[in-house]
């Protein structure tokens, strides 16, 4: 006769060593998926690379690292501080709207930062909010003319609340511009609060050519220094250095092991591939109805 093992059983049964052996399977894949997700997460500018639309391919990593930039609108009111790639250094304080929390507030968290002078309250002369703070802007191809580039937009600034959607957004539109290779020409800077608080900031670059037309100047970025995800990974490479060769030394000389077994924790290393592969396996059971009780005969 056939029998499946409940958990009470299985406990028994097996012992606890399974169960110690799922947990650690479970802990190397999550500790993998944080490692790769924290590398990537922390290098803004990956979002900026390899862009492609409407069959063409775009990069925008020249910005990373450079800057800050900004530009009024005509009226000289209203003045955008800005970054593209790479985030501002200081914070972005929600002064416009009383008992806000600004979506910014916290160094390094904003692309832009909006500026204006605050007519109702002279005693506070400026006004200031958070116009765009998404690590992931949202691109699409400009065409207009002779015209032709790329429009990146950063949202999720601060609330507007008059406004649909609520939320400030800057967009900007950088024009394939074969002849501005260094600093780039900011044409122009617009303020549209109603009906939708989204920005519009005008500019001329060859950054905004995609690869393979005249101009194209993809790549480049990196002018403020490493990103954290950069140093994320040289850490990463140091460490691992550091264990294995001075891992290797003490097993050799203070333990006198030799081949193999000269490896530091040579067997965790052979079981990861099988650790990663249980582990991967038993998080996602539940999803997928499977058991990871054992089917024993009687």
């Amino acid at each position: 006769a056939t029998a499946r093992i409940f958990p009470r059983q299985l406990v028994q049964h097996r012992g606890t060593s399974t169960n110690r052996g799922n947990m650690r399977a479970v802990a190397v894949v999550a500790a993998l998926s944080l490692l790769i997700a924290g590398v990537l997460s922390q290098d803004p500018a990956a979002a900026c690379s390899n862009i492609q639309l409407a069959g063409k391919t775009y990069d925008l990593t020249w910005w990373a690292g450079k800057g800050p930039f900004s530009k009024q609108d005509p009226t000289g009111e209203y003045t955008w501080k800005f970054q593209i790639c790479s985030t501002l250094a200081d914070a972005c304080p929600d002064t416009a709207d009383s008992g806000q929390t600004s979506a910014c507030g916290t160094p390094g968290s904003a692309y832009v930062c909006q500026t204006w002078a605050n007519q109702a309250n002279p005693a506070q002369p400026n006004s200031a909010c958070c116009a765009g703070k998404s690590a992931q802007p949202t691109f699409a191809p400009y065409s207009s003319g002779a015209d032709t580039g790329i429009v990146a937009t950063y949202g999720g600034g601060d609330d507007c609340g008059i406004c649909a959607p609520s939320t400030r957004a800057t967009a900007f539109t950088i024009i394939c511009d074969a002849t501005s290779t260094s600093t780039p020409n900011i044409v122009s800077a617009a303020n549209a609060d109603v009906p939708s608080p989204v920005y519009n900031i005008q500019i001329r670059h060859c950054s905004g050519c995609y690869q393979g037309q005249p101009g194209f100047c993809g790549g480049g970025g990196g002018g403020g220094g490493l990103t954290a995800g950069g140093v994320m990974l040289i850490i990463l490479v140091v460490c691992a250095a550091v264990y294995f060769v001075g891992g290797f030394l003490f097993c050799r000389f203070a333990r006198h092991k030799e081949g193999k077994e000269a490896i530091p924790n040579y067997e965790f290393w052979t079981d990861l591939p099988a650790l990663i592969k249980d582990g991967v396996r038993f998080a996602i059971s539940p999803c997928t109805g499977g058991s990871s009780y054992e089917t024993v005969k009687g």
